[in-house]
C-alpha cells in the first residue's frame, strides 16, 4: 500500500516542482524578451526625437553621418523612411526596394489603429525587423510618416539561445527533481507510516486487553452455570471474581475512550489559577492509604512558599495521580519522595521511587501508549501502559516538560516542569 503511495506521491511533488520550474523559466524567458524589446523601443524613440526636431522634411535625400542635422545614423543599426504628406518617400538611409515596399504597409496599420505611433514586426529578405511607424511634423508646419527600422536577429538569437539553455536544463533536472520528490515522499510519509503502525499495535494491544478479562469472566461465570449443585458461597466467589474483572475492563474502555477523544480534540482544557501546593496535598492524602496498605513509605518536601499555576485543576489532579499510581506499582519496597519546588518562573514537581526502575532501552518508549518496560510484572500489577501517555498529554496541553530519569533496578524519577501564574 506504501510503494504505490510513495510513487504517487513522488509524482505529485515531481509534478509540483516541474509546475514552478517551468512558471519559473517562463518567467526569465519573457522578462528577458521584456527587457530586450523595451531597450530596443527605447533606442527607437530616441532616434525618432532626434529626426522630428528636423525645420522641415527634406527632400530626396538620404540620411549619412558626414550630411547635415548632426544625424549619425548608419544603415546597419537602423533603417530609416521619411515620407511626405502624399506618402512618397523623400529621405532614407537606404536604396533597398524590399524596405520601400514592405514598409509601406506599416503605414496601413498605423492608419487603422487610429493611434500616433505603432510598433510592429516584419520580415524582409529572412531578416527580422521591428518597424516604428509615426506621424511627422516639421517645424514648419509639414507633415508625413516616419519609419524606423531595426535588426532584432541579435535579439531573437539571445531569446532562442535562452529557450535552448532553459530547456536543456529543465531535462536535466528533471532526473535531480525526481530524486527530491522521492525524498520529500520519504518524508512526508513518515509520520503516516508511524500512525499506521502505532494504530494497527494499539488496535492489537487494546484487543488484547480486552480479551484477557473477557476470557476470565467468561471462565468464572461458566464454573457456576455448570456445576449446578455448588453451594451459594462458591458460586459468589466465582461471580465476585467475574464481578472484579468488570471493574478492570471498564477502566481500560475508560482510557481508551480518553485517548480517542484526545486524538479527536474533543477534550477541553479549562484554565484557571490553581494553588499547586494545596492540589497535591490534597491528592497525596487521596492515594496515602495505598501506600500504607502496600507499606511504602511516602514521604513529601513542599515549597512553603504559595505556587500558583494556570491550569486545569482536574487534569493536574489526574496527572499527580498518574504518577504516583505509577510509583507505588513499581515500588515493591522502600519509598516515594514528593517534592514540589520554584525555581525562578518555573515549578518543578519531582516524584522519585526505589522501585524496579526503567532501562536506557525502555526509557525512550515508556511515553508510548501500551507499552511496558516489564510486560509480565506491569500485566499482574494491573497495568496497561497507558497513564504516562495521558501523563505526557495533560502536560503538553499545559506547555509544560515531563523528564525522567531511571536506573535499573535502583528506581525513577519523573519531573513536571509548568511555568507559574
Amino acid at each position: 500500500m506504501f510503494k504505490k503511495l510513495h510513487l504517487k506521491l513522488t509524482a505529485f511533488n515531481l509534478i509540483i516542482l516541474m509546475v514552478f520550474f517551468i512558471i519559473f523559466s517562463s518567467f526569465i524567458y519573457f522578462q528577458t524578451g521584456h527587457m530586450l524589446r523595451r531597450s530596443s523601443e527605447i533606442a527607437i524613440h530616441g532616434l525618432s526625437r532626434q529626426i522630428k526636431t528636423l525645420h522641415r522634411i527634406p527632400e530626396k535625400r538620404t540620411f549619412h553621418p558626414d550630411e547635415a542635422d548632426d544625424l549619425n545614423i548608419h544603415p546597419e543599426l537602423f533603417i530609416i523612411l521619411l515620407r511626405d504628406a502624399s506618402l512618397n518617400i523623400t529621405s532614407s538611409n537606404t536604396q533597398d526596394s524590399h524596405f520601400m515596399l514592405d514598409s509601406s504597409k506599416e503605414i496601413n496599420k498605423l492608419f487603422e489603429s487610429k493611434k500616433d505611433n505603432l510598433f510592429s514586426k516584419i520580415t524582409i529578405k529572412g531578416e527580422p525587423y521591428r518597424v516604428y511607424t509615426a506621424y511627422f511634423h516639421a517645424q514648419n508646419g509639414e507633415w508625413g510618416v516616419i519609419q524606423i527600422c531595426q535588426n532584432i536577429r541579435m535579439e531573437k538569437n539571445i531569446l532562442n539561445n535562452l529557450l535552448k539553455t532553459l530547456l536543456l536544463l529543465g531535462l536535466t533536472s528533471i532526473a535531480f527533481l525526481a530524486g527530491i520528490s522521492w525524498l520529500l515522499a520519504s518524508k512526508s510519509l513518515e509520520p503516516i507510516k508511524t500512525s499506521w503502525e502505532q494504530q494497527k499495535r494499539f488496535i492489537a494491544d487494546a484487543s488484547h486487553e480486552l480479551r484477557t478479562p473477557l476470557t476470565v469472566m467468561k471462565a468464572n461465570l461458566e464454573i457456576p452455570l455448570q456445576e449446578q449443585n455448588g453451594t451459594i458461597a462458591d458460586h459468589y466467589t466465582w461471580i465476585k471474581n467475574a464481578y472484579e474483572e468488570t471493574n478492570n475492563m471498564s477502566y481500560i474502555v475508560s482510557s481508551l475512550l480518553e485517548l480517542s477523544q484526545i486524538d479527536s480534540g474533543q477534550i477541553k482544557i479549562f484554565k484557571n489559577t490553581i494553588d499547586l501546593g494545596i492540589l497535591l496535598k490534597q491528592t497525596i492524602n487521596s492515594i496515602r492509604p495505598l501506600y500504607e496498605e502496600k507499606k511504602i513509605q511516602l514521604s513529601t518536601k513542599i515549597c512553603e512558599e504559595e505556587i500558583f499555576i494556570m491550569g486545569d485543576e482536574q487534569k493536574i489532579k489526574q496527572l499527580i495521580m498518574i504518577l504516583l499510581d505509577n510509583a507505588l506499582k513499581y515500588t515493591e519496597s522502600g519509598s516515594v519522595h514528593v517534592t514540589l519546588s520554584k525555581e525562578k518562573a518555573d515549578v518543578l514537581l519531582t516524584i522519585k521511587d526505589s522501585g524496579i526502575g526503567i532501562s536506557d532501552e525502555d526509557k525512550i518508549h515508556i511515553f508510548e501508549r501500551f507499552y511496558r518496560a516489564d510486560k509480565t510484572r506491569s500485566r499482574a500489577q494491573g497495568s496497561l501502559g497507558l497513564g504516562l501517555s495521558i501523563a505526557k498529554w495533560i502536560v503538553e496541553e499545559h506547555n509544560g516538560q515531563i523528564k525522567v530519569e531511571s536506573e535499573y533496578q535502583k528506581g525513577s524519577t519523573f519531573t513536571i516542569i509548568l511555568r507559574s501564574a
